[in-house]
């Protein structure tokens, strides 16, 4: 294999690639078939956001025959794109690392930098009941893991606030186990006009998930919000840090915290705690059980139904 044709894989660092091409990696097998089946649901009308594109694609000899018919498919719905087969030395060699199991892509945004195309109302208008709204989450980590909890549970999408970290690095694309291209998702700016299309515009009642005075159990905030004729909820996430301010968490339109129990000295001996040193579990831990108590309500809305 000539190293011009290798060439577009070597330096393929995240910040390089988004500010240089507006581009970004995809790899292993499992994502990257995520990511070709994402992108052909979308040239055949599926409504899945945001918009993105196949620059090119590295797949050793083996996992080229394994995907052959979905390749074959992906030729003729999407537009034109380079496709490389290489052994798994020399796939290492370029890229400089072995995580891509013998399979990297290179995506291509739908803007420059993080830009990406989707919008709250494409988000609203998408028909999921339930939106993870997160505010400052920077972590690449927590940031693959929410879009690979709200694709396991479904129905869901996720808006990505004010200094949140990218959806589509390397690592929150692989950590999201290819998610990031299945889940309806968008990026805002700032809140007020976002949670205004949310409520006003798509029905979504808020709930803030953070300690804080007047919160509850997440079962006990949806079920407030469903007497209120809220059908669909979005659970505002905060920042790993500094959680949710006082500002966004009065613009929601209840509380909640997760039921904890406090640390001990010894046994029934409760040990005096300041707030920051209360129990708290990480933002991907927590959206996942609000998601599952989210999907409970649903089931049981649809139960009663009929």
């Amino acid at each position: 294999m000539s190293a011009g044709r290798l060439a577009q894989f070597t330096d393929i660092r995240d910040a390089d690639l988004r500010g240089r091409d507006g581009l970004f990696c995809v790899e292993s097998p499992r994502v990257v078939a995520r990511f070709l089946h994402a992108l052909i649901a979308r040239a055949q009308g599926a409504a899945c956001t945001p918009a993105l594109g196949l620059e090119s694609i590295l797949l050793t000899p083996e996992h080229a025959s394994q995907m052959d018919a979905l390749l074959g498919l992906a030729r003729e719905c999407l537009p034109p794109f380079d496709m490389t087969i290489a052994s798994h030395d020399e796939i290492c060699g370029a890229t400089g690392y072995a995580l891509h199991r013998g399979a990297v892509a290179l995506g291509r945004r739908s803007g420059r930098g993080r830009a990406c195309e989707g919008s709250i109302d494409a988000l609203g208008t998408s028909g999921v009941r339930t939106i993870l709204a997160c505010d400052g989450v920077v972590h690449v980590d927590n940031i693959g893991s929410l879009f690979r909890n709200a694709g396991s549970f479904g129905d869901a999408g996720i808006v990505l606030g004010p200094g949140c970290g990218d959806a589509l690095s390397r690592k929150a694309v692989r950590i999201s186990s290819g998610r990031v291209f299945c889940v309806p998702w968008c990026e805002v700016e700032s809140w007020p006009d976002a949670i205004g299309a949310l409520r006003g515009r798509h029905g979504f009642g808020l709930v803030a998930c953070e300690d804080a005075p007047g919160a509850v159990a997440p079962e006990r905030a949806i079920d407030a919000l469903r007497a209120r004729g809220m059908r669909r909820i979005a659970f505002v996430m905060g920042s790993e840090g500094r959680g949710l301010g006082a500002e966004l968490i009065a613009q929601c339109d209840a509380v909640a915290c997760i039921p904890m129990r406090a640390p001990t000295a010894g046994p029934g001996d409760p040990v005096p705690l300041e707030r920051s040193d209360r129990p708290s579990l990480n933002v991907s831990v927590a959206s996942a059980i609000v998601l599952h108590e989210a999907r409970r309500a649903h089931a049981h809305a649809r139960a009663a139904d009929g």
